[in-house]
């Protein structure tokens, strides 16, 4: 044999034992899984103290009782947890338009623009038969669904 086909068997020989290190030994380190990472994160209820947990539990519950279920439900709406933030993330009322509000002695409604015609609503009144306000603040008014349940935002 020649030293040449010897050097290039060599060289080859090298070429293939570079491959099959990074083939099979490069990068080769243990990776961290998902589920050994969210082991580090310290639960929600170790981080919470005793008295926030009995706060939330506080909002949580409801007294299920004494449920007549030929009574009509009352529906207890906090106003001041609804703040101006809440009013401004809510989802809007479409049609509707705020355009603002009279509180009196003896008299409290709202002014709402539709189809640029303005509307004189009260409080006991419900718009097309199915949203009722709730409540009123100086740049929006929440209404309740009365057929799904949840509170939009006229502004």
């Amino acid at each position: 044999m020649s030293k040449r086909l010897i050097g290039l068997l060599i060289l080859a020989t090298a070429v293939w034992i570079v491959a099959l290190y990074f083939l099979f030994f490069y990068d080769k380190t243990p990776r961290q899984t998902a589920q050994e990472s969210q082991q580090q994160i310290e639960p929600l209820r170790r981080r919470l103290t005793d008295q926030q947990l009995e706060e939330i539990v506080g909002y949580i519950k409801t007294d299920f009782n004494n449920i007549d279920f030929f009574e009509p439900y009352l529906l207890k709406f906090n106003v001041e947890e609804l703040t101006t933030q809440m009013l401004s993330s809510m989802s809007n009322l479409q049609g509707y338009t705020f355009a603002g509000y009279a509180r009196g002695d003896k008299e409290q409604f709202i002014l709402l623009a539709r189809d640029k015609n303005v509307l004189k609503v009260s409080l006991d009144d419900v718009l097309d038969g199915r949203y009722l306000p709730i409540h009123i603040t100086s740049f929006a008014v929440a209404v309740l669904d009365l057929r799904t349940g949840s509170i939009l935002a006229i502004r």
